[in-house]
């Protein structure tokens, strides 16, 4: 069966077919992706027993720039979809991967790593010898620079 795009008004199918792996079977559509799942889990128990409910997927072929194409219904688009099949058209039921994620390797820290990592934690002020010194405050009167320029100028002079 094909995608029905001829017709500007749709209505949904009185029955689909749901197909897992080479079994098929006809079943009622559902109203929602969630309710979909649990049609599917009715028809295919025993081969979905095992299978997270976020790893159920559905799909069904439509042609794509002259090729067929297996599209994948998002839970939002479901109605939408659903309202343009064919009777009997086939959804697919796709069971994705989980995707397990190792952690990175974690690998013993030296003793002296150990310290860095302990000194790197906590934040001590530092110590009266070593803050830096303060700059004096601007004179008002800018006293202080004038007799710098003129020292300055005294040493050019000679």
């Amino acid at each position: 069966m094909s995608h029905k795009q001829s017709s500007s008004r749709y209505s949904t199918p009185d029955t689909v077919t749901y197909r897992y792996e080479s079994e098929m079977v006809y079943v009622p559509p559902a109203a929602s992706h969630q309710e979909a799942i649990k049609f599917a889990r009715s028809q295919f128990s025993e081969k979905l027993r095992h299978v997270n409910d976020r790893q159920i997927s559905f799909s069904i072929n439509s042609v794509v720039n002259h090729e067929t194409r297996s599209v994948r219904i998002s839970p939002m688009s479901w109605p939408t979809v659903m309202s343009t099949l064919s009777r009997y058209e086939i959804i697919d039921i796709v069971v994705q991967p989980i995707l397990e994620v190792d952690s990175p390797p974690e690998y013993p820290l030296e003793e002296v790593e150990k310290s860095d990592l302990k000194s790197q934690c906590y934040l001590e002020p530092p110590s009266p010898k070593s803050a830096p010194s303060r700059s004096p405050s601007p004179d008002p009167d800018n006293n202080s620079e004038k007799a710098r320029l003129k020292g300055w100028l005294g040493k050019l002079k000679t």
